[in-house]
């Protein structure tokens, strides 16, 4: 089948592909599921060509555009970058504070400013080769700058006005006292990496806390966010209730897992059942089963069977719009 008669897929919709030429499981020991992937997938699958095939050197090799994904892969839009900065901020307390220093709330905020500062600084200058340095923390590209989006600048001020928010909370907050007490502790983990064992695909993640205690173990995931009416992050927190089972050998239903809302202060439990896991389990193998079935056009640089969003709330997020004809009539 030639790239001209490749066809138009939805990883959500019913597939009609080429038999697969591998069984199944097979396939599905070597896809790599995450929950970043798969809500990528979800909202848009051209992204996730973007970001997992144009964009791979050792993929997608006759893809033509590979320079300009490579490059555009960098950028991130304003609510990505804060995030980031205050995860590695939160992250950064935790690791001095096992080391005996408890740092105040202004040097945390001044740093976490700092950091966005120099982004902006970089993005206003449009300088491509900032990304690249050799500087321990080097500032990032944003994206609303890179494509000249109205008001850039003060939707950055914003974005870093509400980074500042989340790190006072994270600090002050009564609610998360015990976290920031247990976190100095050496047994804490921070940002750990994961891979689950159990399922049938590679599935991996991050959290950005766990601990055991005498009680129970327990895993924390910081949003620099508000809690929202209707949000359903179930399965991600399955996922980290099945790894903290894994773990710290113990039943997924024991281990506490919490959503902490920086943006508002809560601090949500999700409540581990059987049924859930069961639920989260099956889920992970369907997305894994659609990635399987798409990842030979991905691999091919079949850019056409990957079909775009083309939603402008979507694509003003997304890094790939150059690269995108969709996405360029979207907001360009």
């Amino acid at each position: 089948m030639n790239n001209s008669d490749a066809i138009a897929l939805s990883l959500f919709e019913t597939l009609t592909l080429e038999p697969a030429s591998a069984p199944l499981r097979l396939q599905l020991k070597e896809t790599e599921w995450s929950y970043s992937k798969r809500n990528t997938a979800e909202q848009c699958l051209r992204k996730l060509y973007f970001e997992y095939y144009g964009s791979a050197m050792g993929k997608a090799k006759a893809e033509p555009k590979k320079d300009l994904l490579r490059f555009l892969k960098r950028l991130q839009n304003r609510h990505e970058r804060v995030g980031a900065i205050a995860h590695l901020v939160i992250a950064n307390y935790f690791r001095k504070a096992q080391e005996g220093q408890i740092l105040e709330l202004s040097r945390l905020t001044s740093w976490a400013r700092r950091i966005f500062s120099a982004d902006i600084s970089c993005s206003m200058a449009k300088h491509p080769a900032a990304a690249s340095t050799n500087e321990k923390f080097p500032p990032v590209q944003l994206l609303e700058f890179y494509y000249n989006q109205a008001g850039a600048a003060d939707l950055c001020a914003e974005a870093e006005r509400k980074m500042v928010t989340a790190l006072e909370t994270f600090c002050s907050s009564s609610r998360y006292e015990k976290i920031r007490v247990a976190g100095q502790r050496h047994a804490a983990q921070i940002e750990h990496h994961f891979r689950l064992k159990s399922l049938a695909c590679r599935v991996v993640g991050v959290v950005d806390f766990a601990l055991k205690t005498k009680e129970v173990p327990g895993i924390v995931d910081w949003k620099t966010c508000s809690r929202t009416a209707g949000q359903d992050d179930s399965l991600q927190l399955a996922v980290y209730a099945m790894w903290g089972a894994e773990h710290f050998g113990c039943p997924a239903e024991s281990v506490e897992v919490f959503k902490a809302f920086l943006g508002s202060g809560d601090l949500v439990r999700y409540r581990t059942t059987s049924n859930s896991l069961q639920k989260a389990q099956k889920r992970i193998l369907q997305d894994a089963e659609r990635l399987a079935a798409v990842h030979p056009y991905g691999i091919e640089g079949r850019m056409a069977a990957f079909t775009a969003c083309a939603q402008p709330k979507i694509c003003a997020l997304c890094p790939y719009v150059a690269a995108c004809p969709e996405g360029k009539e979207c907001v360009l």
